[in-house]
């Protein structure tokens, strides 16, 4: 998970006067164009959920290593301690 992945939300939850359970903790929600079935680009407290393809793992032995990149595993690792 990005540190910036956790402030985006984190300042949303604070604009809203939110408890880390009452935030939605998607990033990117409305961004995507028609092409994607989905709400948002990614899903930190149901990954690989966020939209129709989306490859996070849902569990820690299933992470893909940084070769494939940052995002595809910044999922739920921080949001469950969080909730």
């Amino acid at each position: 998970m990005r540190f910036t992945d956790v402030v985006g939300v984190l300042a949303e939850q604070w604009a809203q006067k939110q408890e880390a359970n009452q935030a939605d903790w998607l990033l990117g929600e409305g961004c995507l164009g028609p092409k994607y079935d989905g709400v948002a680009f990614r899903s930190m407290r149901a990954p690989g959920t966020a939209f129709e393809g989306d490859a996070q793992p849902v569990h820690m032995d299933n992470y893909r290593g940084m070769l494939e990149g940052p995002h595809i595993n910044s999922g739920g690792s921080l949001w469950m301690p969080g909730s």
